[in-house]
């Protein structure tokens, strides 16, 4: 909870790295009853609220990074203008737990000619795969099958009989659309608007991305709403900040993205109740960690944990959509704007 409502002191057993030293806004996990579950430090306490030996030992600090000053205060304020408790606000933002713990330890497989020696005669095949992984490092099965144009299942079965070495490695979180801020430069010269687009875009860009401001696009179907806020989400990322593009799911179809890799050269993340877990944990933690983003995303995609944002775009911000009844109530529209005035953007 807030720390001006409800200090607490919690005591563990914790790595020496600085990147461990717990905070504000470390994510860490506790026990609560019988459970261990994910939480936020929102203080820390000079003088111990409870004897030493009375307090539980904390699990674990999170695999993340920390969340920004700015997530606090939007959690926080949040709570109050939804008279929601703080816990419910902050389970809205930890809703991918797989981001939070150690990578997945995954088996990625090397060849050596001295492990090898000369007594093993070889299929095509495995003589194949034996030539291509001796200048590649080690790589997972799939990795190394694709390489060397084999099936994964030879793969493992040559480590099995002892032809290939095995060693475990951390899965990376590798995004599949991340963002190069000079290539996003060039792409806006790309961009054909009209003249009375190229004004309303130009108004809102003068403005800056670090300062708050809302502005309305109001317009019938076809008038180029969709291709201002295109350009400024171009621009923004051109300036290496993260982008949200917030739509109702039922608009969040194949043609938008279509319709925005035409015009940016490229698909933008995507967030919403059909995501797989392992997409789910990738853009969370590219979020946490100032990653340059462009997420296109139903209502919850307000609640990634954006450490660099720099602009919220709210596409048919009258849909009913937006509004969300139950768990918390909250109007995502009015909540994009106060994340808009915490992050001053």
């Amino acid at each position: 909870y807030p720390p001006e409502t409800h200090p607490i002191s919690i005591v563990g057993e914790y790595n020496s790295e600085p990147s461990h030293f717990i905070q504000r806004g470390t994510i860490i996990k506790v026990p609560l009853g019988t459970r261990a579950v994910w939480g936020i430090v929102m203080g820390i306490s000079e003088k111990p609220q409870t004897a030493p030996d009375k307090v539980k030992r904390a699990v674990c600090v999170a695999n993340s990074d920390n969340l920004s000053e700015n997530i606090l205060s939007f959690l926080t304020q949040l709570s109050r203008w939804t008279l929601t408790p703080f816990g419910s606000a902050m389970k809205l933002l930890l809703n991918t737990p797989s981001a939070l713990e150690p990578p997945v330890l995954q088996t990625h497989y090397h060849f050596s000619w001295e492990t090898l020696g000369n007594k093993t005669k070889l299929s095509p095949q495995r003589k194949r795969v034996c030539s291509v992984a001796t200048d590649l490092p080690p790589l997972p099965a799939a990795d190394l099958a694709r390489e060397a144009a084999v099936s994964p299942s030879i793969i493992r079965a040559m480590a099995a009989s002892g032809q290939l070495q095995t060693t475990k490695r951390p899965r990376t979180d590798r995004m599949t659309s991340p963002i190069n801020p000079q290539k996003m430069a060039a792409a806006r010269e790309t961009l054909i608007l009209s003249d009375a687009q190229k004004q309303v875009a130009q108004g809102i860009a003068d403005v800056g991305f670090d300062s708050f401001k809302t502005h309305l696009l109001d317009g019938v179907t076809g008038s180029g709403k969709t291709e201002v806020y295109f350009d400024l989400v171009a621009r923004c990322a051109a300036d290496s900040k993260q982008c949200l593009i917030l739509l109702p799911e039922i608009a969040l179809t194949r043609g938008w993205q279509e319709r925005f890799e035409r015009w940016l050269g490229f698909q933008p993340a995507v967030w919403h109740s059909s995501v797989t877990p392992a997409q789910r944990r990738r853009l969370w933690r590219a979020a946490v960690s100032g990653q340059p983003l462009i997420v296109a995303g139903a209502r919850s995609a307000l609640f990634l944990p954006f450490s660099s944002l720099g602009l919220i775009v709210v596409d048919e911000e009258h849909d009913g959509s937006y509004k969300q009844e139950d768990y918390v109530a909250y109007q995502g529209r009015d909540m994009a704007i106060l994340r808009a005035k915490t992050h001053d953007i």
